[in-house]
């Protein structure tokens, strides 16, 4: 009896220990859940699909298509091949414009219209101590071009040189000059205050060089107060302003008075008693005409006796 009782109280304990276990595993079950960290899920729970309608592009790879589109032309503050290539042609184009805009330009100031007024002014290329000065037009009024013509020709360009009365020795210096300058024109003018030279050239800058070398050709010789000229051979630019007396060689003192010309030609002639010479005095100059061995041996004695006077 005793030992039945026993077995039914140890019956009743284990059996409450096991409820109690069953109680303890379930409550435990349903707290899982919470200690998970947040975005860890159970094996046991099913993973929930992503929506059909996201769409998670790959912007690397569109990139690549559209730059390899041909009708792909970019925004425009983006730098793309083809907008460089636009930028390129664009600016290419303004600078073709610019270029034909000046080549225009250029060729009415070259060729323009023979009524346009020309730009370039005139330009005195020098004063001589005597009063001789060299002009040079490089291009002439339409309203001047008659009056201004070289040997009955109109010239691009024209080059004036004025030589007051008495004094023609810069004939002599120009016609050294202009020896080898076939194309130049040329013209002698005679005046009240002198004798005017005249040279048309078609191109500006050639006739320019030619009259500076003349100006500085005729500054060295007037840097004294007489000056000699000497032509074996004159040509007929300046016979026409010779006096018509003998032929020949040519020889040409100025810057004198006529009473030194007279005492000079005293003393050539007692050097040379036997030369056939013919001389003239005028004005202050004295010129000698004759065979050019002879003018050019008395042009020594010129020169000696006029640097004993200075």
């Amino acid at each position: 009896m005793a030992e039945q009782f026993m077995k039914q109280m140890v019956e009743e304990i284990l059996a409450k220990d096991r409820g109690h276990s069953r109680t303890k595993k379930t409550a435990k079950e349903l707290t899982i859940p919470s200690q998970v960290p947040h975005g860890s899920q159970s094996s046991t729970s099913p993973v929930p699909s992503a929506p059909a309608n996201i769409r998670r592009p790959n912007y690397q790879q569109e990139q690549r298509q559209k730059r390899l589109s041909p009708l792909y032309q970019g925004d425009s503050t983006s730098v793309t091949p083809r907008n460089v290539e636009t930028r390129k042609s664009n600016t290419s184009g303004v600078a073709k414009d610019e270029r034909v805009s000046l080549q225009r330009l250029s060729l009415f100031q070259t060729h323009g219209s023979s009524h346009a007024t020309p730009t370039k002014a005139p330009e005195r290329i020098g004063r001589l101590g005597n009063g001789s000065e060299i002009w040079f037009f490089p291009s002439v009024h339409p309203k001047l071009s008659k009056e201004l013509q070289v040997a009955g020709i109109t010239c691009s360009a024209v080059g004036i040189i004025t030589c007051p009365s008495p004094f023609i020795g810069p004939l002599f210096s120009a016609e050294v000059l202009l020896e080898d300058q076939p194309e130049i024109e040329r013209e002698i003018q005679r005046g009240k205050e002198g004798i005017q030279l005249r040279l048309g050239a078609e191109n500006p800058d050639r006739l320019r060089t030619l009259l500076r070398e003349l100006f500085l050709r005729l500054n060295r010789v007037g840097l004294k107060r007489a000056s000699i000229h000497f032509a074996k051979q004159p040509t007929s630019l300046v016979e026409k302003v010779l006096p018509q007396r003998g032929r020949g060689a040519a020889a040409l003192l100025e810057g004198v008075s006529d009473g030194e010309c007279w005492s000079i030609l005293q003393r050539v002639l007692v050097a040379f008693p036997e030369a056939d010479v013919h001389f003239h005095v005028e004005q202050g100059a004295l010129l000698l005409r004759g065979d050019a061995k002879e003018v050019e041996a008395m042009v020594k004695v010129v020169k000696r006796e006029v640097d004993q006077s200075m």
